[in-house]
């Protein structure tokens, strides 16, 4: 049947919309075939919590690339936009650095999740009226922060201090760095501040801040440091505060800026606390009577890390905080030098004298500098003799390593009968305090016709290392030292009296100048007969 001319023109359009109508149709068709395809993809057979923790532990803890990843991730398909979008550890985290729309979107995703943390860091880049925004939110969302780190400046101090004065029920990490110039509060300044009531904090990390530390919150903390003015001023205040933590593992004093301020004379020991959880106490540049204070009021079961004490400062106090510190018979130092009826015997103790400063080191269980105490003392021979002393009525077995780089062992030669006991090796740079040793090991502690002789009656019995030294030494001090090296091999190692010669060095040297040594190299000979391990060095 012929078809009027005029219906061409409508029927071909009447085609049109149906060949369109098909293609869309054949579409839908093709993109559910898709769908049940790649629902048969191995990704797609994961569980949904699986799939979480996979995008979750390919973020790389970079606040802003994480969040444009994670918002491009969107647009994958839908089993990444539902997973994403639904899962609230993706939305926990809100950043100053980001744009208010993204913080609205953070706080809205999250839901009522109370874990939140809020990271702050001042730039240049943002606007007054951006921070101030963040900043309102982050206030009416205060009681679901888990952890705060905040850059504190002077253009934020009101807003800051809003957040922090704040419901903060459930924060449990609070970092703060203050601004540079900010040595002490002011009437202007920050200030101290009080936390809220809420559960106990387990990491408090504050530099040039301070806050109120009598609060009930401090006694769940695992880690704190304090820096510059956030160091109390008191040794008392501080010992408050660490008497309420006893699951304290980590510990870190720095550079106080307010300690000139208050009278040294006032510090003393503080009531001994129990931190048997502590595993690693720095101080650094702190004053020393502060540290020995602090030092004398801690007894720590667990072995401790690292523990420094590097300020010069002086006061008449620290050398009766030292005698408290090292009293012979103390558990709690013996805690510190992890000297236990458990200690390893081969604990290596190695104590170094030199440029006014005494080390202690302990080495154990393989472990090099595992505990390491660094005291500045220009009068330091007492100190070592305190430290003599003590480790002399220690019971337990461990070696020592003794050095002394320091001229004061010239004028206050060392009594070697306290390190006895624990004495494995014995290093003096200057000739007084060597020829006074070398006279001493020629000792026995045990009087001759007493009993039966042994090996072990010799002074310093366990002695494997000797390393002395007479460079500066004239003719004459050079013989007295010749002399006294010459009888100590007689009596302690040729046997000749008959009595058992002690134990046979690893290593003898002694130390001598270039022009010396060419004379004494018959004495060298001579000796090495008896100890084959000796020998005089060159400068």
């Amino acid at each position: 049947m012929a078809i009027p001319l005029q219906q061409l023109a409508a029927n071909a359009d009447a085609l049109t919309v149906a060949r369109s109508h098909l293609y869309k149709e054949a579409d839908k068709l093709i993109a559910r075939v898709q769908h049940h395809r790649n629902l048969a993809a191995p990704i797609h057979q994961l569980p949904r919590e699986v799939f979480e923790t996979i995008l979750e532990m390919s973020q790389k803890r970079r606040p802003v690339q994480d969040l444009r990843r994670l918002l491009s991730l969107l647009q994958v398909g839908r089993l990444w936009y539902a997973t994403i979008v639904n899962c609230q550890r993706f939305w926990t985290r809100m950043d100053s650095s980001y744009p208010v729309k993204v913080a609205r979107l953070m706080i809205m995703r999250s839901k009522t999740s109370p874990r939140l943390s809020f990271h702050w860091r001042w730039s240049h880049s943002r606007s007054n009226e951006t921070w101030k925004e963040i900043l309102e939110m982050a206030v009416a969302n205060s009681a679901r922060f888990k952890s705060m780190e905040i850059q504190l400046r002077k253009d934020s101090f009101d807003s800051i201090r809003r957040l922090l004065d704040a419901p903060t029920t459930v924060l449990e990490s609070l970092t703060i760095e203050g601004d540079v110039y900010m040595i002490e509060p002011s009437p202007n300044g920050f200030g101290n501040f009080v936390l809220s009531e809420g559960v106990p904090l387990q990491h408090l990390d504050l530099h040039h801040v301070s806050l109120n530390y009598d609060s009930p919150r401090f006694s769940g903390l695992v880690t704190l440091r304090l820096d510059k003015s956030a160091v109390p001023s008191s040794v008392a205040v501080l010992v408050r505060m660490l008497s309420i933590a006893s699951q304290l593992e980590s510990l870190e004093l720095s550079q106080p800026t307010r300690m000139r301020r208050v009278e040294q004379s006032v510090w003393s020991p503080s009531p001994l606390i129990n931190l048997p959880c502590l595993t690693y106490f720095t101080m650094t540049d702190m004053p020393r009577s502060y540290c020995a204070a602090l030092l004398s009021s801690i007894y720590a079961s667990a072995p401790c890390c690292y523990i420094g004490v590097e300020d010069k400062s002086c006061n008449d106090c620290v050398e009766q905080l030292d005698g408290i510190l090292w009293q012979p018979g103390s558990s709690q130092m013996a805690a510190l030098l992890g000297a236990n009826d458990d200690s390893d015997p081969s604990m290596l103790v190695d104590v170094t004298a030199e440029n006014e400063q005494v080390t202690v080191r302990v080495d154990d269980h393989g472990y090099s500098g595992r505990r390491r105490f660094t005291f500045q003392r220009p009068e330091h021979s007492k100190l070592v003799k305190l430290i003599g002393e003590y480790i002399h009525h220690v019971p337990t077995s461990f070696t020592v390593a003794l050095t002394l780089f320091d001229p004061l062992a010239q004028r206050d030669p060392l009594d070697l009968p306290p390190w006895s006991n624990h004495l494995m090796s014995l290093m003096i740079s200057y000739p007084t305090a060597s020829l006074r040793a070398l006279e001493q090991l020629g000792q026995r502690t045990v009087p001759t016709g007493t009993g039966t002789a042994a090996e072990e009656d010799w002074l310093c019995p366990g002695l494997l290392y000797l390393s002395l030294n007479i460079i500066q030494t004239d003719e004459v001090e050079r013989r007295a030292h010749v002399s006294a090296l010459l009888l100590l091999i007689k009596k302690r190692w040729s046997g000749e009296d008959g009595l058992p010669p002690a134990i046979e060095l690893k290593n003898f040297e002694i130390m001598c100048s270039h022009s010396a040594h060419p004379h004494l190299q018959e004495v060298e000979t001579e000796i090495q007969k008896t100890v084959p391990s000796f020998e005089f060095c060159k400068e």
